[in-house]
């Protein structure tokens, strides 16, 4: 895992124990307060711009969207 070390991101071997979507237990490795990156920023050039026009659906008509209602069945 990758470890914020002040200023720097070290690898370091880091045991994970029990662990869902939101939290993990750490077994050995970390030190208490120790901080692990979970993920990379990217520079804004790279990141991917949204633009309506480029989504789903960009090509239909005005109003071809779902109906109102649930599942789109206009009630």
């Amino acid at each position: 895992m990758k470890v914020a070390d002040g200023d720097n991101v070290v690898e370091r071997d880091v045991v994970v124990g029990v662990s869902s979507r939101v939290q993990a237990q750490i077994l050995s490795g970390l030190n208490e307060g120790e901080r692990v990156v979970v993920g990379i920023k990217q520079p804004e050039a790279k990141r991917a711009a949204f633009t309506p026009s480029a989504g789903a659906g960009a090509n239909m008509p005005p109003g071809a969207g779902m109906g109102p209602g649930p599942g789109g069945m206009g009630r």
